[in-house]
């Protein structure tokens, strides 16, 4: 059965209330930071999908992260925490009028988690993003989403977005 959680005007759901809580823990954590604190409202959903993996995508439309549990069970708190920066840096982007396929978006991106993480993660997550951004691995799937004009890039996650939007789900106002 699905559950959902509101935290700082962002709806979190899953299936297990200690993924929820790292979640609404995390999303708090970034609350408290003044930077972030008013950029929260540009997310209003994260949904933690069952599959153990780390795969994530943002859905700029609909204001909604999908991340799936290898992400919320094997990141600290404040690194989840990045994660969530690192989305609302793209919602903020393609409100602005910015491509979703363009490849300016993830470095910025990447750069404005690494300050996050400077001034609260480990030494560690911060080398560990700096090492995503000098690897660029987010071109190959800009490419393949260009190629031809009339192919559209669909999401392996919307599948589970339908799903969700159809299930029942318990509202959760403590997360003991």
């Amino acid at each position: 059965m699905l559950r959902k959680y509101k935290q700082s005007g962002v709806e979190i759901i899953g299936i297990r209330l200690k993924d929820l809580k790292k979640v609404a823990e995390a999303v708090l954590f970034l609350g408290s930071d003044s930077v972030w604190r008013g950029k929260l409202k540009n997310l209003k959903k994260i949904v933690i999908h069952n599959k153990n993996s780390y795969d994530n995508e943002l859905f700029h439309r609909g204001k909604i992260w999908v991340c799936q549990l290898g992400t919320v069970r094997e990141s600290s708190v404040v690194y989840l925490a990045s994660l969530i920066a690192h989305e609302i840096f793209h919602a903020i982007q393609g409100k602005r009028g910015m491509d979703n396929i363009n490849s300016r978006m993830e470095p910025a991106a990447y750069k404005a988690q690494i300050r996050f993480l400077s001034k609260y993660g480990t030494k560690q997550d911060v080398q560990w993003v700096s090492k995503l951004l000098k690897e660029k691995h987010w071109e190959g799937q800009i490419e393949i989403n260009r190629k031809g004009k009339n192919r559209t890039y669909v999401s392996p996650f919307l599948k589970y977005l339908k799903v969700v939007k159809t299930s029942k789900i318990k509202l959760v106002n403590k997360l003991n």
